[in-house]
C-alpha cells in the first residue's frame, strides 16, 4: 500500500518518508491523534495542564479545558477575599 506526502506529493512505499519540503522526517508511528486524545482529556480533566501532559499535545488540551469552560489563567482568587475591609472606613474624619 503507497501514501502520498500531503507535503511534496511524493510516492510513498514505506513506513517512514523524508520530505524535501519541509526537512522533517515522517513515520506511520508519529500519530497526530496527540491533539484529540490531549483535547479529550482537557475536557475530561478541565485542566489544560493535565490534558497536555497526558496527551501529549498542550495545544489539545488547551482547547479541551476551554470547550469544557474552563479558564487558562485562573488566578483562584475570590472577588469576596479582599484584604480592605469596608466596614472599617474612617470617612467620619475621626482623629489623626
Amino acid at each position: 500500500m503507497s501514501n502520498k506526502c500531503k507535503h511534496c506529493g511524493q510516492t510513498i512505499y514505506s513506513s517512514s518518508h523524508h520530505c524535501p519540503q519541509t526537512g522533517k522526517t515522517y513515520s506511520e508511528d508519529s500519530d497526530n491523534g496527540d491533539f484529540l486524545l490531549s483535547a479529550i482529556i482537557g475536557y475530561a480533566t478541565d485542566s489544560a495542564l493535565l490534558g497536555g501532559l497526558l496527551g501529549g499535545d498542550l495545544g489539545g488540551g488547551m482547547l479541551g479545558d476551554v470547550l469544557n469552560g474552563g479558564s487558562l489563567f485562573d488566578d483562584n482568587s475570590s472577588s469576596n477575599d479582599s484584604s480592605w475591609d469596608s466596614s472599617s472606613d474612617d470617612s467620619s474624619g475621626g482623629d489623626w
